[in-house]
């Protein structure tokens, strides 16, 4: 592993275009490998910086033309742009900085090494990308199988996707009520069901399956197995090799047994988790099919945390009428509120559809679409990247950004196998 020395604090600067900025890192003399972060600011033109150790002199080609630049950057589109950076200090411990263009400069040191970094192809990779591209209305034949805390949402499916511009979006149900025997473990052992989701699948044309947590044996296994969802999955590629799956985390049963939503909400909050990372395992193990979860159940409970402090005037109780509560049924069958939040969820995990870009939903004194994106912004989740060069515990760099947010956040990056850094607390 590479041995890195963290110093100095961010230098900030304004250079004027074709002008230089001096900066010395101490840790560095000896012409060693500096790591961090470069950004500029307040651009208003086109133009590059190039960094480079000062007294080793800008690199340049054979006709004397610049030729490296560690940040482009566009006024005209960002006034503000950033990348990762990493130079070789001169003897002096001095890096120098030339821009093209005036720019503010923020130059924040991370780390220096005296061992050489192997540079190795760019690597991307773009969650953005993940999840197929559906073009612009077209729509999708999606086939759910599970029980009563998913139905309600694939049943409006079609309707909403119209709302989004979607034409054409097939929705195929297989229904079995009950939690444990609507689950995939349950519907699978079932012969009458499981031929039901085979006829489903015969023709080949289902794009993606949605199944919902949660079967016997990923319980009790402690979240590490689901046969049943590597059985369903291995029989979809069959007929399509290029279905999509789709792994949905409801809330609850039984709401009026939890003082609060927080508490309500508990369990599934523990459990999520290794449901996503089922869902990374079962991918692995069917050849890379794109199998993802997400967690709908986040919508229902941030309805009952907004009732629950009285943020939402038309809901009157937990446990009542549609129109007026969050729940309709003690076993917890969500009411109007609660389902048009939780199939935003849906639509946006079928058609990766930002509940924020959906035309204005008037039916409540509440915007649906911010409790919606709320809900997805506070569910979190975990990426799985491998660097073939990193075998061994290697020390990897590069660049992290985040596009779509819509709440405040953080990003953690660690070795998968070490796990997430947590403190005394977890």
């Amino acid at each position: 592993m590479i041995g890195i020395t963290t110093p100095a604090a961010p230098v900030n600067a304004l250079v004027t275009a074709g002008g230089t900025l001096r900066v010395n890192v101490p840790q560095a003399v000896g012409g060693k490998t500096v790591f961090g972060n470069l950004t500029v600011d307040r651009v208003t033109g086109a133009g590059f910086v190039t960094a480079y150790g000062c007294d080793d002199g800008i690199p340049r080609d054979s006709n004397g033309n610049i030729s490296k630049a560690d940040l482009n950057y566009n006024g005209a589109v960002s006034a503000v742009s950033s990348n990762r950076l990493i130079v070789k200090a001169d003897a002096d411990g001095d890096i120098c900085f030339y821009t093209l263009a005036s720019a503010e400069m923020i130059i924040d040191i991370s780390g220096v090494t005296d061992t050489g970094v192997t540079a190795i192809p760019n690597q991307r990779t773009d969650t953005r990308d993940t999840r197929t591209t559906t073009p612009a209305g077209a729509g999708l034949t999606v086939l759910y199988a599970g029980h009563s805390f998913g139905q309600p949402f694939a049943w409006e499916m079609t309707e909403l996707t119209r709302l989004a511009g979607i034409d054409g979006h097939e929705q195929r149900i297989v229904f079995r009520g009950g939690k444990d025997y609507g689950s995939p473990q349950g519907m699978w052992e079932n012969p009458e069901v499981k031929a039901l989701i085979k006829e489903q699948l015969n023709d080949g044309a289902v794009d993606i399956v949605v199944l919902i947590c949660c079967s016997r044996e990923f319980m009790e296994t402690g979240f590490q197995r689901d046969q049943a969802i590597l059985e369903i999955v291995a029989y979809a590629l069959a007929q399509n090799p290029e279905t999509r799956f789709r792994l949905a985390m409801p809330w609850n049963h039984s709401p009026n047994t939890f003082a609060t939503a927080a508490e309500h909400r508990a369990l599934t909050d523990a459990v999520y988790p290794h449901y996503q990372l089922l869902a990374e395992s079962v991918s692995a193990a069917s050849g890379g099919a794109e199998v993802s979860a997400f967690y709908h159940g986040a919508a229902v409970y941030e309805i009952r945390s907004r009732y629950e402090n009285g943020s939402i005037p038309e809901l009157t109780g937990l446990i009542g009428a549609t129109s007026s509560s969050v729940f309709i049924d003690e076993t917890g069958h969500v009411a109007a509120m609660a389902k048009d939040a939780g199939k935003l969820i849906w639509l946006n995990a079928i058609y990766g559809f930002n509940p924020l870009d959906l035309p204005p939903i008037n039916a409540y004194t509440v915007d649906i679409r911010a409790i919606a994106a709320a809900a997805l912004s506070a569910t979190g989740g975990a990426w799985r990247v491998n660097v073939a060069e990193a075998v061994g515990g290697k020390t990897v760099f590069g660049q992290l950004a985040v596009d779509r947010v819509t709440g405040a956040g953080f990003v953690t990056a660690y070795g998968c196998d070490d796990g997430i850094p947590r403190d005394s607390n977890g």
